[in-house]
């Protein structure tokens, strides 16, 4: 769970999705982030705004960054757990609360292990934590607690569910699902266990929202839904997978259009199709073509040896499956421009450095 909760932020401020510019937190390169692709000069900027500011919301994202590690098709940094703690300390004493949630995530077990639990700042994030008494304070110090095994047990069940019951608070449906879901027996003993969790799954799919944090859980419900089902080893329960994988395709997911590929490929449901698994796997080449997902998932092999065994029939047909489906689905890897040269930003520190190294040395006036 801790896995899933932290890389899914960390998907969505990668890609800039879902950030919201308060007038608070106006940083200049969060504006651009929206905007441009991320490139080198820009992530030095937002680096250099990060250290120098008090913008929690600024560094928060810079902390994921560096936990994660940045890709992008011109331009890639390694992860960097160094700049990570740096990052996520700063945004939690500027009184980011996602941020103090993550360091105490993400710390716990090291420090229980490196400090002998005497870290401070844990004790200190876990009680502001514990006082935002607001819907989603509660929320957050719950899925605080839910994300690491120590405290697991504290949970509060009836209080995630009461908040849960409002039908406007799907990250507390999310949460609940995600707990249920731990719970579930495997779907070969006992699908129906897992019914809980695909009620409240369902609920945040179904859910009418043009919000890139509302997408992005509905994205992660669906790959959960299907995850659960596609590892039964019962063909009749394992079937049961493909309407949340087409769903996942039909929503532009790249990765679900590749499996969907080759599930026609394979006849993983039954049905054996070339045509349309080459439509399929030429959509999620289109949408990829020009991002740092070109070469990803060995999906450009799997395009060639398609091309290769297609019959001219099964092209035609495939062709015009293509076509159809270009018309219904949207790429959820979009291409941005790069930003203008005339934009970039000199960093002022390395030139007054420059120029200081390269003045003349001051003398004493005679």
């Amino acid at each position: 769970m801790t896995h899933n909760r932290i890389f899914s932020a960390v998907k969505a401020a990668v890609l800039g999705i879902g950030l919201v510019i308060s007038a608070s937190a106006s940083a200049d390169c969060m504006t651009d982030i929206k905007k441009y692709r991320l490139d080198k000069e820009l992530y030095n900027e937002c680096i250099r705004e990060a250290n120098n500011t008090d913008n929690g919301e600024l560094q928060y994202l810079v902390a994921l960054w560096n936990f994660a590690g940045v890709s992008e098709i011109d331009f890639s940094v390694p992860r960097n757990m160094n700049g990570y703690k740096h990052f996520i300390y700063l945004a939690a004493q500027n009184d980011n609360k996602d941020a103090m949630s993550m360091y105490v995530i993400t710390q716990y077990d090291r420090d229980n292990n490196e400090n002998n639990g005497k870290d401070l700042n844990m004790v200190k994030y876990l009680n502001a934590l514990s006082e935002d008494k607001t819907p989603e304070g509660k929320l957050r110090m719950l899925s605080t607690k839910l994300a690491i095994d120590r405290f697991r047990d504290e949970v509060e069940l009836p209080e995630l569910e009461e908040l849960a019951e409002d039908s406007a608070n799907l990250k507390a449906k999310f949460e609940l699902a995600r707990y249920y879901h731990g719970k579930a027996l495997p779907p070969d003993v006992d699908p129906a266990s897992f019914d809980r969790a695909y009620a409240l799954y369902k609920d945040i799919i179904d859910a009418k929202s043009a919000d890139d944090n509302v997408k992005n859980m509905q994205g992660i419900a669906l790959w959960n839904m299907y995850s659960y089902y596609r590892r039964a080893k019962k063909a009749e329960v394992s079937v049961k997978s493909e309407p949340f994988l087409k769903e996942l395709a039909m929503r532009g997911d790249i990765m679900a259009m590749i499996e969907y590929a080759k599930a026609y490929a394979n006849s993983s449901y039954g049905v054996l199709d070339d045509a349309k698994a080459y439509a399929w796997i030429s959509l999620e080449r289109d949408c990829v073509k020009g991002t740092s997902y070109e070469n990803e998932f060995g999906a450009a092999e799997f395009s060639k040896n398609i091309n290769e065994k297609l019959s001219d029939a099964d092209r035609k047909k495939g062709e015009q499956e293509l076509a159809s489906l270009k018309k219904s689905v949207k790429c959820l890897v979009q291409v941005k421009e790069k930003r203008p040269e005339s934009m970039v930003k000199k960093d002022d520190s390395a030139v007054n450095a420059a120029e200081k190294k390269s003045a003349p040395a001051k003398t004493s006036e005679k």
